[in-house]
């Protein structure tokens, strides 16, 4: 699904041909598993990786979290 600048998924474009899924699902599969025998590179995807960043807000919440839970214990 194309993904906006804002993050939000947007809506599918059109159908799937099997002919261009099926080599993107062996590309992710080989990717994934990474089998030693297997030489095939992923051919016929073209893709994007997206990362997440933590939000340092969230992290400030899990540490006092954390803080407050270790106090409470003493």
């Amino acid at each position: 699904m194309p993904v906006a600048e804002s993050g939000k998924l947007g809506l599918l474009t059109g159908a799937f041909m099997a002919a261009k899924l099926i080599p993107a699902l062996e590309a992710v599969l080989i990717e994934a598993l990474e089998p030693r025998q297997n030489r095939k590179r992923g051919d016929d995807l073209a893709a994007v990786e997206y990362l997440q960043k933590i939000d340092p807000e969230i992290e400030k919440k899990k540490v006092k979290a954390t803080f407050d839970a270790t106090f409470e214990k003493l």
